[in-house]
């Protein structure tokens, strides 16, 4: 059912970006219009441009939306664009990162409505309106569902994935934890997390984030930060983030997970701590981010999936499932199975709302047509 269910939706992903136009979100203008510019490019120009400005490829005379372009995402676009064109290209690469999450998602068994949900989600926010990140999601995810509990592996794959987004290197630096948290003792990496969680709610991030780059000397990536800061500080609201139904569900699979600790004691207990602390640092993120909230906001759906997969990956099988001998079923399972069936009606909820909020940039677009809430750019 699951396998039907994904390919439906990977090939619904290229039908409807095949014959969308620009209204589906206010993104695809300007990918749009990068990628109908990017097949005039010789290879000579991108490879002077990446040495330039690395690691992006800049383009400064685009009048819509960004001009910086990570050069992963330039070298796959560049040769589907010179032989299919710019809508065709949007479309293969939305139907390719679609299919990465659905394979991710099937080796881990992941309950079928959560699945469902995760990626009616994932086109909505990323591959209808930030199809960079999303691509870069789906390739982190794809080696989080091989490699699972092996964090010197996935983060190379959290490298790959950086090659198409930036915003994925919070997971080299995540995974570099996790391994470091199999070589603590259990008691010490609890009160260890609880501090990393404390410290985030403390101190204002924003600052040390851009210090830290900046101390880098990634000039480029801050200058970036930056403006994403300066536009938190004009709007002074925390509509995207706060304690709403994202920080519901990521303290739901903070429950889950923190039953299976218990329960599962031995078996996978690195596993299960470290998904622990990805729940632990998702609800601190939206619930407490204030100025640093839109960079938050594109922080908390990777962090979201990859809760939801390592959560997943540390249970047996996959499944949420009661011992064998039915005498030992205690007060645990039953907290424990509640949230889980709690947390599918939030994820079913935040589908719905996101449905709401962008009734256009989602697989039903096609049979629901689009209205005129966005004004098609002129290029």
């Amino acid at each position: 059912m699951k396998s039907i269910i994904g390919l439906t939706l990977a090939i619904s992903t290229f039908v409807v970006f095949l014959f969308a136009d620009f209204r589906i979100s206010l993104d695809y203008g300007a990918y749009y219009t990068f990628l109908n510019k990017l097949s005039s490019f010789s290879i000579i120009d991108i490879k002077n441009n990446l040495f330039d400005n690395f690691p992006y490829v800049v383009d400064d005379t685009l009048t819509i939306g960004q001009s910086n372009w990570e050069f992963g995402f330039v070298i796959l676009a560049y040769p589907l664009t010179i032989l299919f064109g710019p809508q065709i290209t949007y479309a293969l690469i939305a139907s390719f990162s679609i299919s990465l999450k659905v394979i991710a998602f099937n080796r881990l068994n992941i309950n079928t409505i959560i699945m469902t949900c995760l990626l009616i989600i994932s086109i909505t926010l990323f591959e209808a309106n930030a199809l960079r990140a999303g691509l870069a999601l789906s390739v982190y995810l794809y080696g989080l569902s091989i490699h699972k509990d092996d964090h010197k592996k996935i983060i190379i794959y959290s490298v790959l994935a950086c090659l198409f987004h930036i915003s994925l290197v919070i997971f080299i630096f995540l995974h570099l934890f996790g391994y470091l948290l199999n070589k603590i003792e259990y008691k010490n990496t609890l009160l260890f997390m609880t501090a990393v969680v404390a410290g985030f709610i403390l101190i204002n991030l924003s600052e040390v984030v851009l210090f830290a780059i900046y101390f880098l000397g990634a000039n480029i990536i801050a200058e970036k930060l930056l403006s994403y800061f300066t536009i938190s500080e004009i709007l002074l609201t925390n509509q995207a983030t706060g304690l709403n139904t994202v920080s519901l569900i990521f303290l739901s699979l903070a429950i889950i997970s923190g039953i299976n600790l218990s329960l599962f004691k031995q078996r996978g207990t690195s596993l299960i701590i470290f998904g622990f602390l990805l729940a632990g640092l998702g609800f601190a993120i939206n619930t407490f981010s204030g100025n640093f909230y839109i960079i938050a906001d594109r922080l908390i759906q990777p962090l979201l999936y990859s809760t939801v997969m390592v959560i997943f990956a540390s249970t047996i099988d996959g499944q949420l499932k009661y011992p064998i001998d039915i005498e030992k079923i205690d007060l645990k399972y039953i907290i424990r199975d509640g949230t889980h069936y709690f947390l599918i009606i939030l994820m079913a909820y935040y589908t719905y709302s996101l449905l709401y909020v962008y009734p256009q940039s989602n697989f039903f677009s096609i049979f629901t047509g689009y209205n005129d809430l966005y004004v098609p750019p002129a290029f």
